[in-house]
């Protein structure tokens, strides 16, 4: 998968600079919105990466902003929470369920000319999910678990990316990172710490779609 992309992004690069495309849009004001694109077994589009917890990647809302002409701020942001409730003759739960992500970069457009342009950049990024169960029954008393990942890293992506037609674009990049991933779990008012987990190295690689709009 590792080398299917660097080999995808050196053909964004080499088909760029050989198929004209659309406009190469990195001047400042330009916004965009960005997306994942899935694999070839599953195509198709998804929410933008913003993080991962417990092992699990969290997807929202993901947007550019050029601050200046070739240099951009760019962000994944994501919020889900679920609730469940349950009466059942022995009692009540509720299970309730929160995560939370981001992931923001500074970006510089730089090599490639015409409708293709590499990029590289810091990034970060941070995510937490808890997952809440209590049981409330008839009678006597009543018990919670809940259990919370965290995970927090920082690092450097580079990628590249082509403006196939007018305001729409594709990119490909890799994101080398340091990255730690703990856990607790809270219960019967004893709280526990899990095991915490540190990577460095390539964190992700991914392919990506992105609508673009001028000032």
């Amino acid at each position: 998968m590792k080398r299917l992309l660097l080999v995808g992004m050196i053909t964004l690069l080499a088909f760029g600079l050989t198929y004209a495309g659309g406009e190469r849009m990195t001047n400042q004001g330009t916004h965009s919105l960005n997306f994942l694109m899935n694999g070839l077994g599953n195509f198709g589009v998804s929410g933008f990466p913003a993080g991962s917890a417990g092992g699990s990647w969290m997807y929202g809302f993901g947007g550019s902003y050029f601050i200046q002409n070739d240099l951009a701020i760019r962000a994944g942001v994501s919020f889900n929470r679920w609730n469940e409730n349950q009466t059942t003759t022995g009692g009540e739960s509720d299970d309730t369920q929160l995560g939370f992500g981001i992931a923001p970069a500074l970006l510089w457009y730089c090599v490639g000319e015409g409708a293709v342009a590499g990029y590289w950049g810091p990034t970060a990024m941070f995510g937490m999910f808890s997952d809440e169960s209590k049981f409330t029954p008839t009678s006597g008393t009543g018990s919670s678990t809940k259990t919370t990942y965290t995970d927090f890293g920082f690092g450097f992506l580079m990628g590249a990316q082509w403006w196939a037609w007018s305001q729409v674009a594709f990119n490909a990049e890799y994101v080398l990172a340091y990255h730690t991933s703990s856990s607790k779990v809270e219960s019967g008012g004893t709280s526990t710490d899990g095991p915490t987990d540190t990577f460095i190295g390539i964190y992700s690689w991914s392919v990506g779609l992105s609508l673009f709009f001028a000032r």
